[in-house]
Formats: structure tokens, C-alpha cells, sequence
């Protein structure tokens, strides 16, 4: 298990650093085995593809992040607009591509669990409760995704004041029969 964590780690290492000088569009998976010191074969037996790849960084470092955080109830999405700021340039490159496995369908499979957790917590009971995440996982998921590619140019902390002000002007569910 160990060494399956180094090899997945090493070929994350090489991403990042070819994500430096190339667009993971042009990065093929012989680029990055070759960079990690590996054949694509022990790229294939770790992950799908090299979007499968950026996926695991996120989900491996975001999720390390937040669960050593020192706050008592630390908030996901603050958290993960820290964690996208501090790694803007290999996510700005990781959302140029889009399309099945790519990092911007990932976002949304990430935040609809985070969402729906928040709405429930706040006492939504409404029969229409996915409808309402649905509409708020996009909405948060194109925010998040402009302010990456507008260089998070609003700090972490406001733009997620931002971001929940702007969900709170329209948190309350309207009667539908």
C-alpha cells in the first residue's frame, strides 16, 4: 500500500512539474511516466488517465488539508477556495479541458455531497431537495471555476463570503405544489 502511495505520489510530482512549461492538454501519458522515471504501464495500473491523475491530487490534497485543519467546524468550500488558490496554476491548466473524467466534471461530483450536507444542515426538507442542490452546485461551480480562471483575484475568505451572500439572497424555497 505504502509503495502504491510513493509510486501515485511520484507520478503527481511530474505533473506538477510539467505543468510548468506545458498545457496538460498537449502532456501525453508517456510525458509524465517518462518524467516520474516509469513506463506507462505503471501509470495505467495506478490510475485511468491523466485526468483520473489531477482528480486524485485534488481529492488527496484538498481532503489533507481540510481534515488537519485546527478549526473546530472547518468550512469545506472556504478550505478548498484556499486550497485552489495556493495550487492556482496547475488547476487553471487542469479547467482548460473539459469533457468526461476532466478535473471541471470532477468539481461538481465534489461539491454536490458538500452542498446537499450544507442545505441539510440549514433544515431544508423540501421534496424538491435535489432540484435545489443541482441549481446551487452549478451556480457554485461556475463561480469557482471563473474566479480560478480570473486568477482568484478576491482572496479566499471574501470570495467565499461572496459566494454564500449571494446563496443566501435566494435560500428561501418557494411553495410548489
Amino acid at each position: 500500500m505504502a509503495q502504491s502511495l510513493n509510486t501515485k505520489q511520484e507520478l503527481a510530482d511530474a505533473l506538477k512539474l510539467l505543468l510548468k512549461d506545458h498545457s496538460l492538454k498537449e502532456l501525453t501519458i508517456a510525458d509524465i511516466s517518462q518524467q516520474a522515471g516509469m513506463n506507462r504501464k505503471s501509470f495505467y495500473y495506478h490510475f485511468k488517465d491523466k485526468f483520473d491523475l489531477v482528480n486524485w491530487i485534488f481529492y488527496t490534497e484538498y481532503f489533507d488539508l481540510y481534515m488537519n485543519a485546527s478549526d473546530d467546524h472547518p468550512d469545506m468550500i472556504l478550505y478548498m477556495c484556499r486550497y485552489l488558490e495556493q495550487n492556482m496554476a496547475f488547476y487553471r491548466s487542469a479547467l482548460k479541458v473539459t469533457g468526461q473524467n476532466s478535473f471541471d466534471e470532477y468539481l461538481s461530483e465534489v461539491l454536490h455531497p458538500i452542498i446537499r450536507d450544507r442545505m441539510r444542515s440549514q433544515v431544508w426538507s423540501d421534496k424538491y431537495m435535489e432540484f435545489y442542490v443541482g441549481i446551487y452546485v452549478d451556480m457554485y461551480h461556475n463561480a469557482i471555476v471563473k474566479w480560478i480562471k480570473h486568477g482568484c483575484q478576491i482572496p479566499p475568505d471574501t470570495f467565499v463570503r461572496l459566494l454564500y451572500h449571494t446563496s443566501e439572497l435566494s435560500a428561501k424555497p418557494a411553495k410548489v405544489n
